[in-house]
């Protein structure tokens, strides 16, 4: 028992993290491997170390101050009027990060040949039929696209794994601030959904961290060697486009990141707003586009989450 509740702790983790950006490969060449595949690694490498640790710290946190909410961590971080303020702008990044997942599979059903809108509709309608079951359903569909979604870059990134990788890189200082702002604008949903998971023992909470540590790592670098110095806007896709099968393992790991990320926003929502407006908001600004809103937000919001981070990474814990 203690086994699956710490698995699951892990696959909602990293379903939170696995979004779009990642699953086409476009963040991993942004951030981690745009040039150099040593930079990409250690890029990647900080990137993974600082998500376990901070998901390590702050289900510690939690258990140790018996803090039952996000925005009860918040509260405790930085206190009471900091704290309404960096929930208030978490709670508009949940809802910009649903819409934006609805936008993408929009324009996937675009790129398929049929209409964007429908496609947005049809996604929104999904997540609301899911959410329906709250916490229990981001739990069960995480745990079985989790491993989908990991397994999918494992076989992508083997196929297509380039020869002579390492010939001429170098590695590049700025693979550090760009690990830390990537990690930045994901720490606010992937802090927030572990609030959804049940409480773990301490010997528990090392073991998830250790496994949302290993599968970042090494689905990162699986996927972000394969793209490495990728200019496409779907790097992955112009990787695998010749391919019938690989095409359709792309459009199913594409899929889950989509609705996982998705579910972990909206379910960080719930809190405060009802379930269909979650839906009818996420569609409504759907029709905006998904570069359009992503271009919008992802700024902003890596700075309150780089405040986050930092709170997380450096409040004490209660001495044994």
């Amino acid at each position: 028992m203690t086994e699956k509740k710490t698995a699951k702790t892990a696959f909602i983790y990293i379903t939170a993290l696995i979004g779009a950006g990642f699953a086409t490969g476009k963040e991993l060449c942004v951030y981690f491997f745009s040039k150099s595949v040593i930079s990409g690694i250690c890029g990647v490498l900080i990137s993974a170390l600082l998500f376990g640790i901070s998901a390590y710290k702050t289900l510690l946190i939690s258990k140790e101050y018996r803090i039952k909410s996000y925005k009860g961590l918040l509260y405790f971080l930085f206190g009471r009027p900091l704290g309404n303020g960096i929930y208030f702008f978490s709670e508009l990044f949940f809802i910009v990060i649903f819409s934006s997942m609805s936008a993408a599979f929009g324009e996937l059903c675009g790129i398929l040949g049929l209409m964007r809108p429908a496609g947005s509709l049809i996604f929104c309608l999904l997540c609301a039929f899911i959410l329906h079951f709250g916490t229990k359903g981001l739990s069960f569909i995480s745990c079985i696209l989790c491993p989908v979604m990991v397994t999918g870059c494992y076989v992508i990134g083997i196929k297509y794994f380039p020869k002579n990788i390492f010939d001429g890189a170098n590695f590049d200082i700025a693979c550090i601030p760009n690990a830390l702002i990537y990690t930045s604008y994901n720490i606010l949903t992937a802090s927030a959904v572990l609030f959804c998971c049940q409480d773990l023992g301490k010997k528990q909470i090392k073991t998830a961290s250790a496994i949302i540590f290993i599968i970042v790592l090494t689905a990162s670098i699986s996927l972000g060697c394969a793209v490495v110095g990728c200019k496409a806007v779907l790097p992955v896709y112009s990787l695998i486009k010749g391919s019938r099968i690989f095409t359709l393992i792309y459009c199913i790991i594409l899929f889950c990141a989509l609705l996982t990320t998705a579910l972990s926003n909206a379910v960080c929502l719930k809190a405060a707003v009802p379930v269909p407006l979650i839906c009818a908001l996420g569609f409504c600004l759907s029709l905006v586009g998904f570069s359009g809103i992503v271009s919008k937000i992802y700024f902003l919001f890596g700075i309150i989450g780089s405040g986050l981070l930092a709170g997380i990474l450096f409040c004490p814990l209660k001495k044994d």
